[in-house]
């Protein structure tokens, strides 16, 4: 059979008004809801002006360009580089005509498509998009056929010719070689018919598959219901009634052609059921595949009986996930419509499917397997009966329950868990008689061929080998040279400080001092133990760990020495380094963060230049130690980053304890002595020293790794990205301080996660860095989350912002433990909380609910209702979101 022709899609970058095309598409930015500025897209910015057009997301407008007098619709669709493959795919499968059998053939919609962005879609991209347009188009021209030519011989004929030339292995059963196999379901189908029966098997098996999914699909290449005879009506149409092993051949088509690193199997159960005097009756007993006997009450769910075969001889093959579809009841679509596929089966596994048809747009519903309904299956006289007669309700589920008997379980044992299983009733939604809508046509849908193909797509990435290159030790800077190290002293010195107060609360102790040997090794014991359970969790999950210098290579590749490691795709994660200053070398007693920590002894006097986190960490760790410590800032205030309020209280705790700063001043020079240093400020004025601690934050670990050799574009020391974490190199990402933002662990936590969810298919949800919550662990602590007071004002505008700063001081728990600080929340009025700062010992532990609400687009109204245990700091919050909500408690 010939597979109807669909337009050749092509890229170009060449302006959009040189093309030759008949019509063109002109794809715009997203712009999160607000216009854009069309001028200068091509030379068509006068002419999208002209008409009205906005640039907001929906707009749309019908124009003609100027000089070419051409229709133009101009849609706000996104034009990043994940969006071209999305564009092409859609334009590929909005041009399928089916070409039919009329004396004169309708006109193709398109002879060629050509998408002008300046992202290029990659290879994958384009064999990804040939792939699934063409697994959509053979679905839609077999489903088509009329079934005097598509009989079970045709069809098994086609399935052969379909995936000629791709590494496919096929094997056709017929009439006879399903006698020898005890296929009962599908020859007492197909018995009636003068048509025999087939079942085609075909398996695409890479050998870098660790993974295998087994699709089953219903081939009834006529329906007339058996014996139980359809009515003329319903009988129109009933050549549809293959859609399932139509889809699961697409499905494995587009798989080995886009070489998927997965295993995929289909079985396509295929027979015409006919009325005879051979066919099948209501009351016959027919023997499945597994042994089990069913009494056929209707003829007409016959679907359910050839599956049955199929799901077994699936399942000895022990794939690691089995999927069926069907267009079997048409109960489906009295309980979902004509959009949504019924989606039954292992609750995990249907979640999977869910979110894969999620990923490309496909509607699906997921539908209960009710226990109270087994017993409904049992027959009198067989192990089963295939249908209730006389009683619709809960068809669907009934066919589904009936399938799930011929699951296969995953070991021999009795009790053993049935393999992942999802069926997937697409009776409404394989044909759309209605008018278009979305991507759907109308007629022959091919619904779940490309959700389908997404779940194996999901199956493989989960399914992937990991190897980790580390040139150092395993945890990187956070664990051995930053927060966990650094951390383990800001207890020391709060241990110290709480030390020294205890005869003010009657606790009788006295402070002698610091043994900055033992507190070394507590800091190490601590680091050691982290670092042990890090290399064991590592070691458990099976990753592989390389230990050496990487440099990225084209394929994407990583070398290491001798040795190439090639993957499907690169995730670079190699950190960051501490900056230094103009002239500065760290060296002697010039430190960095990292020769800081491993100080030996507790010095007299330490400048720490620069006032951000890591700076005023480390001069409240030395305060604390007993050191005299003078922070050097070049701007306005300590911690600039944060609110100005934040940054204040922080100053006057400072100021209370005894730390010196200067705002607003640069070093000048610093002369290095053998007892000391002396630093020179640009106002003229000297510090005398020990060590001088240079603070001036971390730089992005991107020079001499071969990044931009491979296509990695860097921009300022840091690697572009778009907003997926792609790179501008194919399957190469990056997650963590390599990426402009804020350089924080936990940030580069959540990338990494979402990154691995974004190759294994799942569409995660990238937190933004505004909702990213940071703490200074200082004594007091800073943290934060969300937009400053005076960023909401630029963003929103001053009228459309209100903060409210509560005191510690009328917090009780703050005044047991002897802090004073404050909670501030800025909110949009009448809106949102936007952002949230505090300040105080132990804040750091409140900021995670502050984040929810930032997150959440909470309004305080919303959160003021909720109770705060007392007496707890948190109770702070909750005061400032009642005063916030109109509310205020014991706040004024």
């Amino acid at each position: 059979m010939e597979i109807m022709p669909f337009p050749s899609v092509t890229h170009t970058d060449v302006p959009v008004l040189e093309t030759d095309a008949d019509a063109i598409v002109l794809v715009v930015p997203k712009s999160d809801g607000a216009a854009v500025d069309p001028q200068g897209w091509d030379g068509l910015g006068a002419s999208l002006t002209a008409v009205g057009f906005t640039g907001a997301a929906g707009s749309f407008q019908r124009i003609h360009v100027p000089g070419v007098a051409l229709p133009v619709a101009v849609a706000g669709a996104g034009a990043g580089r994940r969006r071209v493959r999305p564009l092409a795919e859609g334009t590929a499968l909005g041009g399928y005509r089916f070409a039919g059998y009329k004396k004169e053939a309708p006109k193709a919609r398109a002879s060629r498509v050509s998408v002008h962005t300046a992202a290029a879609p990659s290879e994958a991209d384009r064999t990804a998009v040939a792939a699934i347009a063409g697994a959509v188009a053979l679905v839609k021209d077999l489903v088509t056929t009329p079934a005097e030519w598509l009989g079970p011989a045709e069809f098994a004929e086609t399935a052969v010719e379909a995936v000629a030339g791709l590494p496919v292995e096929v094997e056709v059963l017929d009439e006879s070689a399903l006698q020898d196999g005890g296929y009962g379901g599908i020859l007492g189908v197909g018995q009636g018919s003068d048509r025999p029966p087939r079942l085609v098997r075909l398996t695409y098996s890479p050998a870098d598959a660790e993974r295998h999914v087994a699709l089953v699909g219903k081939g009834i290449t006529f329906d007339t219901g058996g014996l139980s005879l359809k009515p003329a009506a319903s009988m129109v149409g009933m050549k549809y009634d293959m859609c399932g092993a139509a889809t699961v051949l697409a499905v494995l088509r587009a798989a080995a052609e886009m070489a998927l690193p997965v295993a995929v199997s289909a079985w396509l159960c295929i027979a015409d059921n006919m009325p005879s005097g051979r066919a099948t009756r209501p009351g016959d007993v027919l023997r499945m595949l597994d042994g089990t006997t069913v009494e056929v009450l209707n003829t007409d769910a016959e679907g359910r009986l050839v599956l049955a075969d199929g799901l077994v001889a699936a399942s000895r093959t022990n794939p690691d996930l089995l999927i069926d579809v069907a267009t079997l009841t048409g109960a489906i679509t009295v309980a979902l419509g004509n959009r949504h596929a019924g989606v039954m089966g292992d609750e995990d596994a249907v979640a999977e499917y869910l979110a894969a048809a999620e990923r490309v747009a496909e509607l699906a519903w997921p539908l209960p397997l009710p226990a109270h309904m087994v017993d409904e299956l049992d027959s009198p006289i067989a192990d089963l009966q295939n249908a209730k007669i006389g009683d619709p309700a809960g068809g669907s589920l009934f066919a589904g329950l009936f399938l799930r008997h011929f699951v296969g379980r995953v070991s021999d044992a009795a009790d053993a868990p049935r393999i992942p299983w999802v069926h997937l009733d697409i009776a409404g939604v394989g044909m759309n008689k209605g008018a278009p809508y979305g991507f759907t046509d109308k007629g022959v849908t091919a619904a779940t061929v490309r959700g389908g193909y997404a779940a194996a797509l999901r199956l493989a990435e989960l399914g992937k080998d990991v190897v980790l290159v580390e040139k150092d030790k395993l945890g990187g800077t956070c664990l051995h040279r930053g927060c966990i190290p650094t951390k383990a002293l800001l207890h020391a010195a709060e241990v110290a400080d709480a030390t020294r107060g205890a005869a003010g609360i009657g606790v009788q102790a006295s402070f002698d001092g610091i043994d900055a040997a033992r507190v070394r090794a507590y800091r190490e014991a601590i680091v050691a133990k982290k670092f042990t359970g890090l290399e064991g969790l590592i070691a458990t999950r099976g990753i592989r760990v390389v230990r050496g210098e990487g440099s990225l290579e084209a394929g994407p590749a990583v070398r290491v020495g001798d040795d190439l490691y090639r993957g499907t795709d690169v995730i670079l994660a190699t950190g960051s380094f501490s900056r230094t200053l103009p002239g500065l070398e760290i060296g002697g007693r010039i430190l960095a963060s990292e020769q800081a920590l491993e100080l030996d002894v507790v010095p007299e006097r330490v400048v720490v230049l620069g006032g951000g986190v890591i700076g005023v960490e480390f001069a409240s760790v030395w305060r604390s130690f007993g050191v005299e410590v003078t922070i050097v800032e070049a701007l306005a205030h300590l911690l600039p980053a944060e609110d100005v309020s934040s940054s204040k209280a922080l100053e006057r705790a400072f100021r209370k304890r005894g730390i010196a700063f200067q705002l607003g001043r640069r070093f000048s020079s610093i002369t290095s002595r053998e007892d000391g240093v002396t630093v020179s400020l640009d106002d003229g004025s000297q510090l005398e020293a020990d060590y001088v601690l240079v603070a001036v934050g971390r730089g992005p670990a991107t020079a001499g790794m071969g990044f931009e050799e491979a296509g990695v574009v860097i921009e300022r020391g840091f690697v572009r990205t778009d907003e997926r974490l792609r790179t501008d190199a194919a399957h190469v990402w990056a997650v963590g301080d390599i990426v402009a933002g804020l350089q924080l662990a936990h940030r580069g936590f959540q990338q990494g996660i979402f990154v691995a969810e974004e190759i294994a298919g799942l569409s995660p949800v990238l937190v933004s860095d505004v909702d990213v919550p940071r703490v200074a662990y200082s004594h007091p602590e800073v943290a934060s989350v969300g937009l400053t007071e005076a960023q909401a004002q630029e963003r929103y505008g001053s009228d459309a912002v209100r903060a409210y700063e509560y005191n510690l001081a009328g917090n009780g728990r703050s005044e047991i433990i002897g802090t004073a600080g404050i909670v501030k929340i800025v909110r949009k009025v009448d809106g949102p909380v936007v952002g949230a700062h505090l300040v105080g010992d132990r804040v750091g532990e409140l900021i995670t609910e502050a984040q929810l609400a930032v997150g959440w687009e909470a309004h305080p109204e919303d959160i003021a209702p909720f109770v705060h245990a007392h007496p707890t700091q948190s109770e702070a919050l909750g005061e400032a979101f009642l005063a916030l909500a109109g509310k205020p408690l014991h706040a004024l």
